[in-house]
This record gives structure tokens, sequence and C-alpha cells, in this order.
């Protein structure tokens, strides 16, 4: 099987982890895989926004054509009230063009088919991303009592919704005993969100894939506060043995177990996760805080469960085995 990729893996992000860990996966499963216009391939594989000239071109040459979808634009979204603008290739593809349709999770499903509409394509799953637990150290050395909590999160920030509630949260934890490193970057619109932190939160800027995962182990509790389909980051810092705690948006509620991996806080009551962009207010940052608090009374045993989730869940060849029983099979 040849799979024709049309995306440059060169950056840090969801899509570009992805690509990178399919693309490395792949090949080890014997399927062959490029980005090179020149490739004779047997599948197109659409992960992000593309020319719709690639599966026009390949539907007229009788490939396959296989979509993967996290999640789309929605009135919640920076897009507003020009999401189906933002939307309209995804959706050409989604509902005429594509063989084969894949989601992220349950609630990429029940995105895309609110605001895409209906696929025509033969085939359609379900399969959540995978971490590669080899790359990724897990902790081993038993934690000081004494020694403060160290809270972790990193994304490229984009909108406040990703990182504020965090800030938020912490802050009304003692700064004594807990600790917030911040890595990655942060766009012009949030510049206020990180200035005057206090001495316990910390901005570390921006590291590669490689080297965040390297780390991810020196740290006790990973924090999200993100809507997303499947994050990336989730898995991997659970692979490293990381307890997380996250709001009840996106897809949160199908990779955390409350009392299990990780505790998930409420956002604001009869919220709308599709039209409002920010839910959050003082009840959210305390019940996030609260949450934080009771990870770190039972630090052992949530890890313990968070590496395991990783492993029997979410590893990269259960997620590879769906990729080729549902895709990457000549039919």
């Amino acid at each position: 099987m040849k799979i024709f990729l049309p995306f440059r893996i060169k950056d840090i992000g969801g899509t570009a982890t992805f690509a990178r860990k399919f693309s490395d996966a792949a090949k080890k499963s014997g399927l062959e895989i490029s980005n090179a216009l020149s490739f004779d391939f047997d599948t197109l594989f659409i992960i992000a926004d593309c020319s719709l000239w690639y599966p026009i071109i390949a539907k007229l040459r009788g490939k396959q054509i296989v979509q993967r979808l996290d999640g789309v634009y929605h009135p919640a979204t920076p897009a507003g009230k020009w999401y189906p603008l933002y939307n309209a290739k995804m959706q050409i593809i989604h509902n005429f063009l594509a063989d084969t349709v894949i989601y992220q999770s349950e609630f990429s499903r029940l995105s895309c088919e609110t605001f895409l509409g209906t696929t025509k394509a033969t085939k359609v799953a379900i399969i959540y991303n995978g971490v590669d637990m080899e790359n990724i150290p897990s902790k081993t050395i038993p934690r000081s009592e004494s020694a403060p909590i160290k809270l972790l999160t990193f994304a490229k920030f984009r909108r406040q919704d990703q990182i504020k509630p965090i800030i938020k949260s912490v802050k009304l934890l003692d700064p004594k005993k807990f600790t917030l490193d911040i890595y990655g970057s942060y766009t012009e619109n949030l510049k206020s969100v990180f200035e005057n932190l206090p001495t316990n939160i910390r901005f570390q800027g921006k590291k590669s894939n490689e080297e965040l995962l390297q780390i991810l182990h020196q740290y006790d509790i990973f924090l999200f506060s993100d809507q997303s389909a499947c994050p990336n980051s989730i898995l991997e810092a659970m692979a490293a043995g990381l307890p997380v705690v996250a709001f009840n948006r996106g897809s949160i509620s199908e990779l955390i177990k409350p009392r299990y991996n990780g505790e998930i806080a409420n956002i604001k009551e009869k919220s709308d996760q599709f039209r409002e962009s920010y839910p959050f207010g003082a009840d959210q940052y305390q019940g996030y805080s609260h949450k934080i608090q009771r990870i770190s009374r039972d630090m052992d045993v949530y890890s313990k469960n968070a590496r395991l989730t990783a492993s029997e869940d979410f590893n990269i060849d259960q997620m590879m085995r769906g990729y080729i029983s549902n895709a990457f099979t000549k039919k």
C-alpha cells in the first residue's frame, strides 16, 4: 500500500505530531508513505486543510481517498460567524469525495456531523490518536514529600481559553506547594495573560516535541483547558505517568476517568461549547484548583493509572491496527 500524505512535517502542534507518529509507524508496518508530488500512490490521506486539487485528481484517477478529521470550525472558534467559509474545503471532501472518513473521537464525529453534514463515505470509523510508549520516559524516582508539586502545560497558545483558566486556577493554590511550568509559544493577543506572572508560574518558552517528551517525567500533573478532538499532549503526558486535570470540553470525558487517571472540572452550567468560547468564571477556577489538590493527595496511584491508560487504550500499535483495517487495505 502506497500512501500520499500532502502535509509537510515541520512544526509542533497536534497535526504535525500526528503526521510524525503516523509516518514512522506506517513505515514500521510495511506501508510506503511520501509527500512527494511525483509519488505513485494507492491512497490519498488527508489529515489537514489542503488544496481541493489533490482529492479531485485522486478521484479522477480512481485512487482511494481517506480523510482524517479532528474538529471543525464553529461559532465558538475564532472563525465566528464565518465558520462555513473556513469549513468549505473540508466539507466538500467529507460530504462528497472521501471513500473513508476517520474521526479522532466521538466528539470529533459529533462536531463534524453538526457543522459539515453527512458524509457519503462508504466507511466511517473512530480511531483515537496513539502514543509511542517506548519514546517517552516514565516517572521512576519517588518524589520527595517536601518538594513542591510540579504542574505542567504546553501548547501553541492562540486563544485565552487554552491558558487563562489554568493560570487563574493555579493562582488559587499555595505557591509554596505548587509550581507551574508553561512551554510553547503564544500570539500577540495573549501577551497580557503572560505578563506579571507570580514566581511559582513560569513561562519556559518553546521546545520541540522531542525535547518535551524527554522532560515530561520530571513533572507531576499535566493541566489542560482547551476544547480538542483528541489531544496528543494529554496522551503523551499520561504515557509519562502524569495524571491530567482538564475541563469537561471536547473529547476529555473519552480520555480521562475521574478518580483513576485524572480529574475533570466542570465548565459553566448549560454552556454550549459550540457557541461559547470562554465558559469559565470564578467557580470554574475554584473547581479546577480543587481537582489538582485531589490528585496531589494520591499522586502515586493516579500516576500508575495514567501510564496504564496510555499503554492499554492509546498506544501507537493499536492506532495503526485501526488505520490499516479501516483505511489502508487494498480493495
